[in-house]
């Protein structure tokens, strides 16, 4: 053919697929017409005006062919193409060149757009957008359309949204990917990355490779992060599910491997999982089932970076049953659980069992950390439980806890406890923890039993008590049992009588308290190193103790002192006390030092522990006073103790080393305030002054006199005992020592003139309060007496500790 010319048109055109509209108002014309040695084909498709209700709204294709002399194809494309599917711009291109080695070549663009545009055409259920963008870009060639190759990538960028009402936001989504199409097979490998993202507050990313061929996906060398939590894996595979239905049945084949798994908290978690799935889902007219069985494996299982054990799972999926049988080993205990239900079943139960035996304690505190107060270090402990998971009712189960030759240590690595013992039965329903039975043993035959319920146990907002009762034991036993935990100055300690407990753990929240009571009946405790000995202690001390310190009621207010208020203080403390709880105690002695028959009048609630009234004696005079104690950021105490007509001469003679030096009658008061450190934090004042009485006068003796001048002196001065008209102590304590801003003894005339005065400078003299205590204890046995009834010593007198002012 030399010569010719042929037009084509169509208008009003419109495409159907389904019943649906895909495009309407089609309108397309070409023209073919001779062209230099061949033929060409020049034409347009394009819709005409706004074509509401149809998926096209917007077409523009420009089309040209070139062909030989005799019509034969010699290339032809698209040399730019342009469209708007529901809203979404489409841009690309496509050429055909017959004798090229591969004749086919395509653009498609997808120009970044609104994420809201795209969510029009392909909604997700629950997900709202607020923000983002996405763009994707497609580029391919090949022989023809059943052989094609090409790359795929695809972005979105600065998301922001809601899943479930959830708030969510990605930074950067994008995957790139090499498709191949050929023999009717696809085939597509690539990556997929996700950075910058958050979900209900917590931060997301994730990357992985993928493949997808030969109808298997392969994902290699995936990581997952969420918050803390990392998600790592070496390589997932699987079939792509293909639809076999037969007999009224649809059975679709699911196999799945996985290798290189690990999942990790922090420094906990595990590590080396792998596991395989070969099962079909059958489904049928109302009912659907899994048949077919799997294997999970996990060699290292890590808590704070200490191995803990490892597992192993075999899953058995049958007809209306799923079974899942775990073994393993964990903390050198041997784990034997197994977990059974119905995954399609309506009520979606799932019963099980677990059963861990021979928990060794000695590995505990590698596992837990040195840093706690206390750990178990020995012995054997085993888990056993039973119960049922359903999501209406939650976890519902019995469960029992066991150990035998328990041993504890402090942080320090010192033993506090051995052969110890616990069990505890309890239930778990409605998200309550009911603890049925319980017991601690300690020792042979010390044994605290528990028993309780908490609410709401594994939400922020629990509630609930804890009965704690400890049965009638000797006081022997329960020394013994607590031997390693007692300071080292009652190591040598004896004690007799028996003791009993009962009080009640309170949990509320974050917050836990203890309160209740311990009886005594013929208490008496002997400690021959510090030379104490108490006896014959019989009544009730009550205890409520705050761990949390912010519901503890704040202590008394601190009493008013000085020795102008003394005599109205004094008829407080006089005063009859009505309370519930009275401790008597027949005999207190410290070293030389013997107490009258005591009696404390105690009380306790809200956190704090009271001694509202303690009447006792010594040295012929009374001690009146109350105290309390709490827990506020750690043990806190206070003691208000007044000194009532005490005897000085009684003082003197109970300590040889000062017998007969003074006489007189002492008043005063000593307040003091410390915490759970020792006695460097103890904070207080003392105040004592004298005055004298019908019986007793206010004498200094001429040896004390000689003794404060450093030397045997006959001058008359010096020839018979002095009396003194002012004798008063002021200090004040404060890190560990007692300084001293009044020490001194006057006697003054009648004309008002210091006849003679001995005392201490101000401030410049202290003493260590531990030095004091052991002076005390061991005041019996240093020295001999100095006064005029005993023969002298021959040693020198010893140097003052004081620097005498006069």
């Amino acid at each position: 053919m030399t010569s010719g010319k042929a037009t084509f048109a169509l208008r009003h055109g419109r495409l159907d697929k389904g019943g649906r509209m895909l495009a309407r108002e089609i309108a397309a014309d070409a023209v073919l017409a001779r062209e230099g040695g061949g033929w060409g084909l020049r034409g347009k498709v394009t819709q005409q005006g706004k074509s509401a209700g149809s998926l096209v709204q917007s077409l523009n294709i420009p089309v040209a062919a070139d062909f030989s002399e005799r019509l034969r194809l010699l290339k032809a494309g698209i040399p730019s193409l342009s469209a708007s599917i529901n809203g979404i711009p489409v841009k690309g291109d496509l050429s055909y060149q017959v004798a090229a080695p591969t004749p086919l070549a395509f653009r498609l663009d997808l120009p970044e757009l609104p994420l809201a545009v795209l969510a029009r055409s392909f909604p997700v259920k629950n997900l709202t957008i607020a923000k983002g963008s996405v763009s994707a870009s497609v580029r391919g060639s090949g022989r023809g359309a059943g052989e094609l190759r090409g790359d795929v990538t695809a972005r979105v960028n600065s998301f922001q949204g809601a899943y479930e009402g959830k708030k969510m936001a990605l930074d950067d989504l994008s995957t790139q990917a090499a498709v191949s199409f050929s023999a009717g097979k696809m085939a597509a490998t690539g990556s997929l990355k996700a950075v910058g993202g958050i979900f209900a507050g917590k931060k997301v990313a994730a990357s992985f490779d993928y493949r997808v061929a030969d109808g298997l996906v392969t994902l290699n060398n995936g990581g997952c992060a969420v918050d803390r939590t990392i998600i790592n894996f070496s390589e997932i595979n699987g079939a792509i599910p293909k639809n076999i239905s037969a007999k009224g049945e649809s059975r679709i084949p699911i196999t799945a491997r996985f290798t290189g798994g690990q999942c990790r908290l922090d420094d906990s978690g595990v590590a080396g999982l792998s596991g395989n799935l070969n099962a079909l889902l059958v489904s049928a007219v109302g009912s659907r089932r899994l048949e077919g069985e799997g294997t999970v494996s996990a060699p290292s299982l890590t808590y704070k970076g200490k191995g803990v054990g490892s597992l192993a799972a075999r899953i058995v999926l049958a007809k209306g049953k799923g079974t899942v049988a775990v073994t393993g080993k964990v903390l050198g205990g041997d784990l034997n659980a197994s977990a059974n239900g119905d995954p399609f079943a309506a009520e979606r139960k799932a019963v099980f069992t677990v059963n861990l035996a021979g928990v060794q304690g000695a590995g505990l505190p590698e596992v837990l950390g040195k840093g706690r107060p206390v750990q178990v270090s020995g012995g054997a402990l085993a888990v056993t439980g039973t119960g049922d998971y359903s999501a209406r009712d939650g976890l519902a189960c019995r469960m029992a806890i066991t150990g035998s030759d328990l041993a504890l240590i402090g942080k320090n690595g010192r033993t506090l406890l051995t052969e110890g013992g616990l069990k505890l039965a309890g239930e778990w329903k409605d998200g309550n923890l009911f603890l049925q039975e319980g017991q601690i043993v300690v020792g042979k035959e010390t044994a605290i039993s528990l028993r309780g319920k908490i609410a709401r146990a594994a939400s922020a907002d629990r509630d609930g008590e804890i009965a704690l009762a400890l049965s009638r034991v000797s006081l022997t036993s329960l020394f013994d049992a607590f031997a390693n935990i007692l300071p080292r100055s009652l190591q040598d300690a004896t004690a007799a009588g028996n003791i009993a407990m009962d009080g009640k753990l309170r949990i509320k929240g974050k917050e836990t308290a203890v309160t209740g009571e311990m009886t005594l009946e013929g208490g008496a405790l002997e400690v021959p190193g510090q030379k104490l000995s108490i006896s014959s202690i019989n009544g009730a001390i009550p205890f409520s103790i705050d761990f949390g310190g912010k519901a503890a009621v704040k202590p008394p207010e601190k009493l008013s002192f000085s020795r102008g208020n003394y005599p109205r203080l004094l008829t407080v403390m006089q005063q009859p006390v009505n309370e519930k709880h009275l401790l008597t105690i027949g005999k207190i002695r410290f070293g030389t030092t013997e107490f009258a028959p005591t009696t404390l009048a105690l009380r306790a609630a809200n956190g704090l522990t009271e001694m509202t009234s303690l009447t006792s004696g010594i040295f012929q005079g009374a001690l009146l006073g109350r105290a309390h104690l709490r827990y506020q950021g750690g043990v806190q105490y206070g003691a208000d103790i007044l000194v009532n007509d005490l005897s000085l001469r009684e003082v003197c003679n109970s300590y040889p080393s000062i017998k007969g030096y003074l006489s007189g009658r002492v008043d005063g008061f000593v307040s003091l305030f410390g915490t759970e450190k020792g006695l460097n934090e103890i904070k207080g004042l003392v105040a004592l002054w004298t005055r004298s009485s019908k019986n007793e006068k206010m004498l200094v003796s001429k040896e004390f006199l000689q003794k404060l001048a450093g030397k045997d002196i006959k001058g008359m001065f010096f020839q018979a005992d002095r009396p003194f008209d002012r004798g008063e102590i002021g200090a004040y304590l404060e890190g560990g020592y007692l300084t001293f801003d009044t020490l001194a003894i006057t006697l003054t005339n009648f004309l008002g003139i210091k006849d003679w005065s001995v005392s201490v400078a101000p401030v410049q003299n202290k003493i260590n309060l531990d030095h004091l205590l052991t002076t005390i204890r061991e005041a019996a046995s240093r020295g001999k007496a100095a006064t005029g009834s005993a023969p002298a010593s021959s040693e020198k007198p010893a140097g003052s500790e004081f620097k005498w002012e006069e």
